[in-house]
Parts: structure tokens; sequence; C-alpha cells
């Protein structure tokens, strides 16, 4: 599966029960339900060539957003843990979260909040999930990545994707263009996850799963 980038908004007294005992907080950033992720994969392997067939043929969106739909429909069933958008488990951004932090931020790794906080930001909590600990944001850093996020449209990511820089880099999982409308996609549900965060006062979980 990779790494996948992982967020939930959680209240301010969650956080700190979760900053008294990071143990509790392993559920929290991991969901209650796990993929089963060869079944997940067999899928993503026979669904494939579909998208690409239909990338090939120059859909008119209307026509591309149906087969994508469906194509996550599909993997939803086969994994029992992939949803398109968030869920009460938080909000999964897949394989784009490192596309997204290079395309709002123009570094690979730390950069300065609030943009660089979105994705990578914040402060340490808990043990290794595997890809290091888990991170936090506090209310008011979460207002503020908010309000950054609101300043950026889908064009300025476009405008910023370069492939060449982006596989010099070693921004993952970059290979191709596709990269782009993928990150376009997350970066909605990001924007719209953080601004629910931030009328709500809530606080952020980051991870990389």
């Amino acid at each position: 599966m990779g790494m996948r980038g992982h967020l939930r908004q959680i209240t301010l007294a969650e956080l700190q029960d979760f900053q008294r005992s990071p143990k509790t907080m392993r559920d929290a950033v991991r969901g209650k339900n796990r993929p089963n992720v060869a079944k997940m994969m067999a899928t993503f392997e026979r669904l494939k060539p579909v998208a690409d067939r239909a990338r090939a043929m120059n859909l008119d969106p209307s026509e591309q957003e149906k087969v994508r739909a469906e194509i996550l429909k599909e993997l939803a069933a086969a994994g029992g843990g992939f949803h398109d958008g968030p869920d009460e488990n938080g909000l999964n951004l897949e394989k784009s979260w490192h596309v997204l932090h290079y395309l709002l931020t123009g570094k690979a790794e730390d950069a300065p909040p609030p943009l660089g906080n979105a994705i990578l930001g914040g402060h340490e909590i808990g043990g290794d999930l595997g890809y290091g600990p888990a991170r936090f944001l506090a209310p008011d850093e979460v207002r503020g990545v908010a309000a950054a996020l609101a300043t950026v449209s889908k064009e300025d990511l476009a405008a910023r994707f370069d492939l060449d820089a982006m596989i010099a880099m070693h921004i993952y999982p970059v290979r191709d263009d596709s990269e782009l409308e993928m990150a376009q996609h997350y970066f909605e549900h990001l924007s719209r996850y953080y601004a629910e965060a931030a009328a709500s006062g809530n606080a952020m979980l980051l991870c990389i799963i």
C-alpha cells in the first residue's frame, strides 16, 4: 500500500487526553477498520488498466469523474477502509500527501507555517507509527492553516507542478503528470476539512501510516 497521509480533527479535550496517555491515540490515527490490503491491491491491479484507458481516451471531465467514482467505489468495497473524503476516522490523503505538501510549500520536508503545518507540521506525540510518530496542531494553528489554504486554488497547484523538479527531489510517489489531478482532488478535501476543524475550534492529528 505504501505510505498514506492521514489527518483527524479532534477536540481540545481529546488532545489533552492523548497527551496524558499517548498509547490511546493509536486507534484514533489508524481508525477503527483496518483495510484488507491484499484484497485492495488485487482490486487496484485489476482496475488500473481501466483508469489508464479512460485517461488515454481523453474523455470529457464528467465522464472521467464517473469512471473515477466507480473505481473508488470498488476500492472501498475491497478494502473496507478506503474513503474518498473524510469519514468518522478522519481524512485520508492516500499517497498524494507528499505531492500536496510540495505543491503547497515548495519543500520536500519541513517547511514554515502555516502551509508547512498542513500535512507535515505540528508537534510530535506518542511513539513511532511506522513512519515516525503522529503530530498535532493546536486549535490556533489549525485556524492558521485553514486561513492559508483558503488563499490557494487548484490553479495555483497546477502552476507549481514541475515534474522534473519533483522527481529530482524524490517527491513520493511522483512518476508522471497524473499526480497533479489526484493532488488537486485531495486538496479540495484538505481545504474543506481544515475549514470545518477551524470553525469547530478543533485540534488536528497528523500522521503517515
